[in-house]
């Protein structure tokens, strides 16, 4: 999960830890990195956007540039709605 705009991230790899903190704290974004299409990684964004509707979900299996140039976007605004 990332925090203002970008600047620092909280990392945790156990689900409920996840939701606890977005309970808690404000987020621009969540990223998930997963390796394999799971039910459980679904389940997790629906009780996500359940918490916080407008937070952002990315899903990623690699921390490759594409999402570097995303999380920018988000920065920026891009993603405003």
């Amino acid at each position: 999960m990332i925090t203002d705009r970008c600047d620092d991230i909280v990392s945790t790899g156990i689900q409920a830890d996840a939701l606890r903190l977005i309970h808690k704290q404000s987020f621009d974004a969540v990223v998930i990195e997963s390796e394999a299409e799971d039910s459980k990684v679904l389940d997790f964004t629906f009780e996500v956007y359940g918490v916080r509707p407008k937070l952002p979900v990315f899903l990623t299996n690699d921390w490759g540039t594409d999402l570097a140039m995303g999380l920018k976007g988000l920065a920026t605004g891009a993603f405003a709605w």
